[in-house]
């Protein structure tokens, strides 16, 4: 990905991980059974949140086409840099205690899913961008 790829896929993806924070929140909060309550440092913790999380798609710039392998090799650091960036600063934030293993699970699945979703999102608006493309370019052969 070149910069201004870069720097789109960023504001796409923004968007994208405060709708999963929020819904990550609200699902658990569902299962536990407890009231979701946000106050304006949640808000604001889950908007750094959100931006924090697309700090790590640095790791797919590349001035030439990257490989399959090499995609490969980045995703899975992306998402390990993600991981634990996220987890660092839920801590910091104190969003859990250091002690309780299987929150921090939880927490941690939570993240992988929200990951996944916004890669699906993110492909679903690339073949579509893709397909109009390759409609017009097809129009245009016509003509």
């Amino acid at each position: 990905m070149n910069f201004s790829e870069i720097i789109r896929s960023m504001l796409q993806m923004y968007g994208i991980i405060v709708t999963g924070i929020l819904a990550a929140l609200l699902l658990d909060n569902l299962a536990v059974g407890y009231p979701l309550v946000l106050d304006s440092t949640n808000v604001a913790q889950i908007f750094l949140l959100a931006l924090l999380g697309t700090l790590p798609t640095f790791i797919f710039y590349s001035s030439r086409e990257l490989s399959k392998k090499a995609l490969m090799i980045r995703s899975l650091i992306h998402i390990i840099v993600l991981e634990v960036l996220m987890l660092g600063a839920m801590y910091l934030m104190r969003w859990f205690d250091p002690g309780n293993l299987r929150l921090i699970v939880m927490i941690a699945v939570s993240v992988l899913v929200i990951y996944l979703i916004v890669r699906f999102v993110q492909w679903f608006i690339d073949k579509k961008d893709a397909d109009e493309i390759n409609r017009r370019l097809k129009e245009f052969k016509e003509e």
